[in-house]
């Protein structure tokens, strides 16, 4: 038996709802990050002048 050494290493390091096969929808609800503020500040910066 052998063992893929990045595979192993890929599955413990990625939460088991964000693997491939999970719908977007527990991917995000399994996160503790504000997704959708996330996305407001994102967006917010693009339309905002580059500081200098």
């Amino acid at each position: 038996m052998t063992v893929d050494a990045s595979v192993l290493l890929a599955r413990s390091l990625t939460a088991e709802p964000m693997r491939p096969g999970w719908s977007n929808a527990l991917r995000m609800g399994a996160s503790v990050l504000p997704h959708q503020q996330l996305l407001d500040i994102d967006a917010g910066c693009g339309t905002r002048r580059p500081a200098r």
